[in-house]
């Protein structure tokens, strides 16, 4: 790990190393090491949570603007509308991730089998591993769990705005039903999130593996049916006779 800075870029016995650290689950860490790579991949988790976690602010007060409706029917609609843009988008940012993370990881593959000993590449940062998408969603609700935990305390004005306003989402829905709802319970709401972004990552990096699949299918396809071209343009027939032209620019060869 002391040449971990270099490039180290087709170094001999580069793809030997590599497929000497995948047969031993990656690469020997010291306890250092290890606390640098926690930090690299959370700041990466983080990265990736920051957009859904806008999304769910303003989908949340989305929701907020025509739930203090008296009628009913406009709540019922506003919740379910709004609800639905935030499965949409969190659909929409997992699969996203889960295909940038699956790209992340076929490159830095390619770039340790070359002998690449930056970091982020032997520590694996951002690439895909299943459990990542649902981190990704634990961690956009994590405002709205601590808020929650907070509520569960006691009421505070500025806690209650603020779960209205940035978690209307996990709020809105269990008002609609009742507003009698032990607050513990709201806690669960965190498991929308969660489980649709975690699901959708996966299925995103389904998705990518098939698409890269698919054009490097097209590419083999396209390379053997230009050799095949090639051959046939250029096959050689002992039996077949040429006739070469006796006269060549008007003149009679001699």
């Amino acid at each position: 790990m002391e040449n971990m800075e270099n490039s180290g870029a087709n170094k001999p016995g580069a793809e030997e190393t590599y497929k000497d650290e995948v047969a031993a689950g990656g690469p020997r860490l010291s306890l250092k090491h290890r606390a640098e790579k926690f930090f690299y991949e959370l700041g990466a988790l983080v990265k990736d949570a920051i957009f859904p976690f806008i999304v769910m602010c303003v989908f949340s007060t989305t929701i907020i603007l025509f739930y203090d409706f008296d009628d009913i029917t406009v709540r019922i609609l506003a919740v379910v509308f709004g609800e639905a843009l935030m499965i949409g988008a969190f659909v929409m940012f997992g699969r996203q991730n889960g295909a940038a993370a699956y790209r992340k990881l076929k490159l830095n593959d390619s770039k340790r089998k070359l002998g690449t000993r930056t970091k982020k590449i032997v520590f694996r940062t951002g690439e895909y591993l299943p459990w990542k998408g649902f981190v990704i969603g634990f961690i956009s609700a994590v405002p709205f769990l601590i808020l929650q935990i907070i509520k569960c305390t006691g009421d505070y004005s500025f806690v209650d705005f603020m779960l209205e306003y940035a978690c209307g989402w996990a709020v809105a829905p269990l008002n609609v039903i009742s507003e009698a709802i032990p607050q513990p319970y709201y806690l669960l709401m965190v498991i929308f999130p969660v489980c649709i972004h975690g699901g959708f990552y996966i299925q995103g990096m389904h998705a990518e593996k098939k698409r890269q699949e698919a054009i490097t299918r097209a590419e083999d396809d396209k390379r053997k049916g230009k050799k095949k071209h090639y051959y046939d343009e250029n096959v050689y027939e002992p039996d077949r006779s040429v006739d070469v032209p006796k006269d060549k620019g008007g003149k009679k060869r001699r």
